[in-house]
């Protein structure tokens, strides 16, 4: 690490008056509670005709939330596109996580790294990054560096967003309840930490080059430390966005992915939220929704297409649509689909193909 470049170097501050009107309300606001019981696991196994690598997966734990989609998404790109294909990867996403108090936190994950320990079962190792970031290198070779006596390795004693920690170790020094409860961002997580003799150690700078220290060739990790620079200007209500010198490495990642149809979960590979959604409809098919008082019979009945058609309608003759794809959940009863088609048919300017 350059010599004076620790985590409260001026360089990688947003300032208030990088800041806009929005962010201000936002705090006073609050954060939405979280509805996720823990982070989604993205998996993927080693690839096909290689002999798998018998070593632990490789777990990576991304800490992001809604506005930092297309952040979270070139990170975990970035990690595939250099990963060692006979590994496997679990790469977790920490995003709108419930019961945790938010309200004051920089970012709508601050706090969540600390509760690492408990999401990874209390064993094992784990990396830690924030979705503002992209490998430039293959993370394997950070999870498998030499952590000697230490619970966790970071570049510097005051920086978390990105540590390779030993789960058991952490877990005692980081409980997940106080991560729960705590709204003073770093400092009661860090102050325990450094409590225990030769519990950090100190992780090869390469792997948290933040803004101005990146070095092309030789980062292994971009960090986009400064809110107001990052590429994808997520919040464009709260921030006065500038460039960032090293945007182009950002924005070259997100066109590969792009280019390739990227993304994180497919239906090969779906979220463990979208079969827990489709097994909810399936039941209430059957079951209907008794606190509801909707029997199955009406349930998901087809009915809200034709009382869209005005609007459907609108749409097509406003992009000149040549077809209409409908994508329902529900029975898409024969007479009311019939009825949903002449309604839109009769106010489109085009020929009509519609699939329920």
């Amino acid at each position: 690490m350059p010599k004076g470049a620790t985590s409260s170097n001026p360089a990688f501050k947003t300032r208030l008056w990088h800041r806009r009107i929005g962010y201000f309300l936002r705090v006073l606001a609050g954060r939405p509670a979280g509805w996720r019981a823990v982070p989604t696991l993205a998996a993927f196994p080693p690839e096909p005709d290689v002999t798998p690598d018998p070593r632990p997966p490789v777990r990576i734990f991304i800490g992001a939330e809604p506005g930092q989609n297309r952040a979270e998404r070139v990170l975990v790109w970035s990690i595939l596109k250099h990963r060692d294909p006979a590994r496997a990867y679990e790469v977790y996403l920490m995003k709108d996580l419930a019961a945790f108090a938010r309200r004051y936190w920089k970012t709508g994950f601050t706090n969540y790294r600390y509760a690492i320990p408990a999401f990874a079962g209390g064993s094992g190792r784990a990396i830690y990054n924030d979705a503002d970031q992209v490998y430039l290198a293959d993370p394997a070779a950070l999870f498998d560096q030499p952590m000697g006596d230490a619970g966790v390795l970071s570049i510097d004693d005051r920086e978390t967003s990105v540590m390779l920690l030993d789960a058991a170790r952490m877990g005692e020094v980081w409980p997940k309840e106080l991560a729960l409860e705590n709204q003073a961002m770093h400092r009661e997580f860090r102050s325990r930490a450094a409590a225990i003799s030769g519990l950090w150690g100190r992780m090869p700078a390469e792997w948290n080059a933040r803004d101005s220290e990146y070095q092309q060739g030789q980062s292994k990790l971009l960090h986009f430390t400064a809110l107001h620079t990052q590429p994808w200007k997520p919040f464009p209500n709260e921030f006065r966005y500038s460039d960032h010198a090293a945007a182009d490495v950002w924005c070259d990642l997100e066109a590969e992915a792009d280019a390739a149809g990227f993304t994180i979960f497919t239906a090969a590979r779906p979220s463990p939220h979208y079969q827990t959604v489709l097994d909810l409809h399936a039941q209430m098919h059957v079951d209907g929704d008794a606190g509801a008082g909707i029997q199955p019979a009406d349930m998901f009945s087809g009915v809200q297409l034709p009382k869209r058609a005005p609007e459907i309608s609108e749409l097509i003759t406003a992009h000149n649509a040549q077809a209409v794809l409908d994508y329902g959940a529900g029975r898409a009863l024969p007479m009311n689909q019939l009825r949903a088609v002449r309604m839109i048919q009769r106010g489109a300017c085009c020929p009509l193909g519609v699939t329920a």
